[in-house]
This record gives structure tokens, C-alpha cells and sequence, in this order.
């Protein structure tokens, strides 16, 4: 369920060094020029030292040490990146967190924890990643597709999670995660869910009744005038009885979804085994775990 990882940005611009370089020589920063000239030169373990006393000296301006913390971000990043080792890679990747926060760095570490098989914690750091994209600064870019894959990671991972993860709000308190509205432009319309059912049945399990509560806060919450609920579900059995089987699971949480308080029009639909999803990146095709991810309900607003 890896993201795509485009190659490390450039640790600063000219227009950001020279921003720095220019800072006014009344604030007498006395170790900015040699942090700068350690950045230029690739060499971080001065720059690390450097940044020590830099974070605490008041003759520092707020924008250089912005600056000195992202350039050393990246080369924490840059070096995760390379290494071979998952445990150097991640500590590597939240060293990157400490200085400088960055939706590449969370989604990361998402990818490590699903290699290593913790779903809850991947769940959790492909979610902060989607915060991070939403919260942090424009000039960390990310695309369209990015977004996209990112919220799939996200959903796969709640899938197949054992337990049920807590859907974080954005830093102006607006749903986050999953439940992210857009996401640097895109519009997400899809919510993929993770409520499960027991076997051959439209109850729900444990976990499906907190994610269907999960649902109804955010519902009740928003207050969309209108949703779609589409059922699907894994392409085990006869299509015909799929198709069923998904329209009646489909039902039941609208029946639960309207009986808890939504006044909102909700429409239903039973897709059944037609759209199985591909196996993201690491789960083996027509696996058990590729079926648990096509067993889901999404929500369309």
C-alpha cells in the first residue's frame, strides 16, 4: 500500500537563501552565516550542531530557523529514502518529523508499519499524512493522484485493521483522515468504509458498529441533505447472492444511520462482487486479505 515517493525536493531555492542572506544585520544571528554555509556544503552534522544553539538564541530570526529546520528535515527525509534498513528507515523518517513536519515523512511510515503488518498503526500514519497534506504549507507539494492514493492507503489499511481507528480532525477542526471533504483541490466524493458484517449476515461486528458510529457523528455533524451508500463485497459465491447480500448490508446501516438520528435522504445500492478493487501495493492478489479490502461500504456525498 506504498505511496509513490517522487525524489527528495531541493533543501532550499535561491529565493529562500537569499531571503536568509539578507536578513538584517541588526539581529546578530552568530552562527546563521555557518549554519547556511554547512547547508550549502551537504554537511548536516554541522548543521545539526549549529541548530542547537540557533533554536535557542533570541538574535535568531523566526524565518532562519523555519529555514535551518526544514533543510534539516529533508536530509533526514533524503537519507530514509536510501536506507536499507526498515528500522534505520524509520528512525531516519521521524527524526525528519522532528524538525519539520511533512505528509511524505507520515505517509512513510505508514508504508513501514504495513510491511510490517501493524494496520492499526499504518491506519494511523497514512492519516496524519492526509492531515499534513491538508495543513502544511503549500510549498510541499502534493498531486492529484497523490491525494488519491493516499486516501486509498488510508482506507486499505482501516480494512484490514483488527480494531477500529479514530478518525483525527483537521487543525481547524474540520473532519480529517478518511472523512477529509478536499483534499489540495480534489474533491473527495468517496468514502471507502471499513464496517464490517458477521459471515453471511447483515449484522455488524464489533468493529462495524463503532465504524457505522464513526459515520453517524460525522453525518450528524456535516449534515449532508443527501448520501449514498453503495455495499460491495468479495467475489466468494454466486454473483446473484452478492449482489443481495451487498444491497441488504447497504440497508441495514441506512436503517441504522436513520434510526440514531440522520434526517438526510439516504440511498442504497448493492454492487456486490462487480468492483472488486485491485490489490494495493504488497497484499497478494485474490489473497484473503485482497477480499477483506473488497468487503466494504462506501459512503458517496
Amino acid at each position: 500500500m506504498s505511496i509513490q515517493m517522487i525524489s527528495c525536493p531541493r533543501i532550499f531555492s535561491a529565493a529562500i537563501a537569499a531571503t536568509v542572506l539578507m536578513a538584517s544585520a541588526a539581529l546578530a544571528c552568530t552562527d546563521r552565516q555557518a549554519a547556511v554555509d554547512a547547508v550549502q556544503a551537504s554537511d548536516f552534522a554541522t548543521a545539526e550542531a549549529l541548530q542547537n544553539t540557533i533554536s535557542v538564541d533570541p538574535a535568531c530570526p523566526d524565518d532562519f530557523r523555519l529555514w535551518l529546520d526544514e533543510a534539516l528535515a529533508r536530509s533526514y527525509f533524503a537519507r530514509a529514502i536510501e536506507a536499507q534498513d526498515p528500522a534505520l528507515k524509520r528512525d531516519l523518517t521521524q527524526s525528519s518529523i522532528s524538525f519539520f513536519p511533512h505528509w511524505r515523512s507520515y505517509s512513510l511510515l505508514g508504508d513501514l508499519a504495513g510491511q510490517d503488518g501493524n494496520q492499526e498503526d499504518a491506519a494511523r500514519w497514512y492519516q496524519q499524512a492526509i492531515n499534513q497534506m491538508n495543513d502544511g504549507p503549500e510549498r510541499h507539494a502534493a498531486s492529484v493522484e497523490e491525494a488519491k492514493a493516499l486516501l486509498t492507503a488510508a482506507s486499505s489499511a482501516m480494512l484490514l485493521a483488527d480494531g477500529t481507528i479514530e478518525i483525527p480532525a483537521t487543525r481547524s477542526g474540520n473532519p480529517g483522515g478518511i472523512f477529509i471533504e478536499n483534499l489540495r483541490g480534489y474533491q473527495v466524493e468517496e468514502v471507502v468504509l471499513a464496517i464490517e458484517y458477521d459471515f453471511d449476515s447483515v449484522n455488524f461486528t464489533s468493529k462495524g458498529n463503532d465504524v457505522a458510529d464513526q459515520l453517524l457523528s460525522y453525518l450528524l455533524d456535516r449534515n449532508p441533505p443527501r448520501i449514498v451508500l453503495e455495499g460491495h463485497t468479495d467475489p466468494v459465491g454466486a454473483a446473484t447472492y452478492n449482489d443481495q447480500l451487498s444491497l441488504r448490508r447497504a440497508e441495514s446501516l441506512r436503517d441504522y444511520l436513520v434510526a440514531k438520528g440522520y434526517k438526510g435522504v439516504v440511498g442504497v445500492v448493492g454492487r456486490g462482487e462487480t468492483m472488486v478493487p485491485p490489490a494495493p501495493t504488497g497484499i497478494t492478489e485474490d489473497s484473503p486479505e485482497h477480499y477483506q479490502i473488497a468487503r466494504r461500504v462506501v459512503l458517496i456525498r
